[in-house]
């Protein structure tokens, strides 16, 4: 999950604890931190199911993050 604004991302955590996927999930807070963590977890062979992002984020919007994951997924 990829959210910029701290007040956001603390309700995302929140939201994904009442229902038990805190574990199971990965939290950045720019669009670059997704294409690297997307990486990381390709290389290791672990299944990304979804990424839930804002379009709105510094260093990469939601958007051309995406576009750059889906080049290596």
């Amino acid at each position: 999950m990829a959210e910029d604004q701290e007040a956001n991302m603390h309700v995302l955590k929140q939201q994904s604890a009442k229902i038990n996927l805190t574990d199971y999930c990965d939290f950045v807070y720019n669009g670059q931190d997704i294409v690297e963590r997307v990486q990381d977890l390709v290389k290791t062979g672990t299944q990304v199911s979804f990424i839930l992002t804002d379009f709105m984020m510094p260093r990469l919007n939601g958007i051309e993050a995406i576009e750059k994951v889906r080049t290596f997924i």
